[in-house]
């Protein structure tokens, strides 16, 4: 009886062990996906700065293309009020060769920007956390010729 208390918690042991094994490996897997989902990133959207700490939200992102041609949507919840959000953008987009061609301020902010054939709008929403800030924004990017005519009409 003594032998087998013995095996059994030889075996509850190991078993621990080894599960303690797994999860740190799907930790390791975790991690090392994000990382690689910001470097794809960073390299797909070389032409829209984002701000620092703000994390991609890849449910409700779909990108095509790469480099200077990609469009599509990208979501981020950045660690900034809606206003620093916007004097980010405001302020960061522009120099990488955008144009602001509208803005819109109220309880939702928009701003659009034009550059080389390719148009960006930028939705600024207010997060509520429980604690701190938390800002959503969602860049989309389309081509300028994307629509063409009246698709309801035609």
């Amino acid at each position: 009886m003594k032998n087998l208390k013995s095996l059994l918690a030889l075996i509850l042991s190991t078993i621990f062990i080894s599960s303690c094994s797994v999860m740190e490996d799907r930790d390791l897997w975790t991690d090392r996906g994000e990382l690689d989902t910001k470097l794809i990133i960073a390299y797909l959207l070389s032409d829209i700065p984002l701000p620092e700490s703000s994390e991609i939200l890849e449910e409700k992102t779909v990108i095509q293309g790469s480099g200077l041609g990609w469009s599509g949507k990208i979501t981020i919840k950045a660690p900034l009020s809606p206003a620093e959000t916007l004097i980010f953008f405001a302020e960061e987009v522009t120099p990488t060769g955008w144009t602001m061609i509208s803005s819109t301020v109220s309880e939702q902010i928009i701003l659009v920007y034009k550059k080389a054939g390719r148009i960006a709008t930028v939705e600024i929403l207010r997060d509520f956390p429980m604690f701190g800030r938390e800002t959503t924004a969602i860049i989309s990017v389309v081509p300028d010729d994307a629509v063409q005519g009246n698709p309801f009409r035609d």
